[in-house]
């Protein structure tokens, strides 16, 4: 049979065994322990002979800046006449310096006048718990800020850029305010609705199966597309899309950012546009010539130049030089105008005529007749009739040869002051060119190497 003594052994067993700390303290200064229990040492760093013969004071633990709201605590729960105290997580400092967190239950046993005689209490150490508690707060913190940042960086991506999320099938799951203000629908127009909702239809459908076949395959695709917005003008964008992937590696969704080209493919059509046109007559100039011979079938040319228009300038002034520019081609594109011929302005006086006719006998009866007529008349400029006189020449060579040989009939029309000039091979200067080429780098070898030799002769 077993006695009160050994129950009281086995039950104290028990609790030094317990991770927990077994307290009873009397009601005196610096709370001195009658009993303590549990894994002392490693929560204190002291042996439960420290305790129980005073070497240490319970109140010389607690750490000095939780040490007055501790006392303030049990002073107001006394004074309340409670009887059990939920201490709120206190600090102590151990025997090796380390900070420990205590978490302390204590109950009250008090004399028949209701003084306090003793308090029992159970000291659990949930340093462990706190530094985890202190850790989840700095992440939640860190949560919160990058979900703050994160939620900056949406705001900096709405403002410039066209964002939606479409399911595995490309219906439109998400869209933000700019895809909106761009595509011209709703955002319940556009929730459920295929992506098609937007094609245009300048755009090849091989762009879109390419473009599947990229992100199905998990990959990004990036390129530009032209859209339609929902009035049925056109809008367009630099695109990528972005397969978003599951925790097994499958897509779930995808995400399409476009940035709006708009503009800038605009600038570029106008920047393409000016360089093939004449900036003082809007005429296409050279290079658009050279192009649209290139496309012709039987292409003929003229040339049509001012005679002496530096003289013009000279005389009149280059404000009414621009204006004879102007007029000449106001009263030309009039004479071609039921013709088809194409007008050209490709040099400050000089524009050339081009068709695509086998015939190049009404070519050459039109662009006479134009040439009598300004002869006759003249132009009417700032209340002055200017006389004025043309040159013109013309080829029916093949596309490759047809502007250079158009070029050598011009030059002989104005070095031997002919009128109208029709190119054949008897004003071919390809030799004559050929040879001063030759005598130019002669010449220009022979000063170079010093053997060229002078001689003056006094006047």
């Amino acid at each position: 049979m077993i006695d009160d003594g050994e129950k009281m052994n086995e039950m104290a067993s028990y609790l030094d065994h317990c991770p927990a700390i077994f307290c009873k303290w009397r009601n005196e200064p610096g709370w001195p322990v009658d009993y303590i229990s549990g894994d002392v040492a490693r929560t204190f760093g002291y042996t439960k002979e420290d305790f129980l013969t005073q070497n240490i004071r319970y109140d010389r633990l607690i750490h000095p800046d939780d040490l007055p709201w501790v006392l303030e605590e049990i002073i107001r729960i006394n004074a309340a006449g409670a009887d059990r105290i939920e201490h709120q997580p206190y600090r102590v400092v151990n025997r090796r310096g380390e900070i420990r967190w205590i978490e302390e239950t204590t109950k009250v046993q008090r004399d028949p006048n209701g003084e306090i005689l003793y308090y029992y209490s159970y000291l659990n150490d949930i340093t462990s718990l706190e530094h985890s508690k202190k850790q989840l707060e700095h992440t939640l913190h860190q949560l919160r800020k990058i979900g703050k940042e994160a939620e900056e960086y949406r705001r900096a991506l709405d403002a410039s850029y066209i964002v939606s999320t479409s399911d595995l099938q490309g219906n439109i799951t998400g869209v933000n305010d700019y895809f909106l203000k761009i595509s011209g629908y709703s955002r319940e127009e556009l929730i459920g609705q295929p992506h098609s909702i937007l094609r245009h239809s300048s755009v090849p459908q091989e762009t879109f199966a390419q473009m599947w076949e990229t992100i199905r395959s998990k990959k990004c695709w990036h390129g530009m597309l032209r859209n339609r917005a929902k009035d049925g003008s056109s809008y367009f964008v630099k695109m990528t899309i972005v397969p978003i992937l599951d925790d097994n590696g499958e897509i779930k969704q995808y995400i399409a950012v476009r940035y709006d080209m708009t503009e800038y493919v605009r600038q570029q059509e106008q920047i393409k546009t000016m360089a093939f046109r004449s900036f003082s007559t809007g005429l296409p100039n050279l290079y658009a010539l050279v192009r649209d011979i290139e496309k012709k079938t039987n292409p003929r040319l003229a040339l049509v130049n001012v005679d002496g228009f530096k003289v013009l300038n000279n005389l009149y002034g280059y404000k009414t030089g621009d204006l004879i520019i102007k007029e000449i081609t106001s009263r030309l594109s009039a004479a071609l105008s039921e013709t088809g011929y194409g007008l050209y302005h490709i040099h400050a006086d000089e524009f050339a005529v081009l068709c695509d006719e086998l015939d190049l006998d009404p070519f050459i009866r039109t662009l006479q007749t134009f040439q009598n007529d300004l002869h006759t008349g003249g132009l009417n400029i700032d209340t002055k009739t200017i006389p004025l006189h043309l040159s013109v020449a013309c080829s029916e060579e093949p596309k490759e040869r047809l502007l250079v040989s158009c070029n050598m009939a011009m030059h002989y029309a104005r070095s031997q002051h002919e009128r109208f000039v029709r190119y054949d091979e008897t004003i071919d200067f390809s030799k004559d060119y050929h040879e001063n080429l030759r005598w130019t780098t002669i010449l220009h070898e022979a000063i170079s190497e010093g053997q060229i030799v002078t001689f003056f002769q006094p006047i």
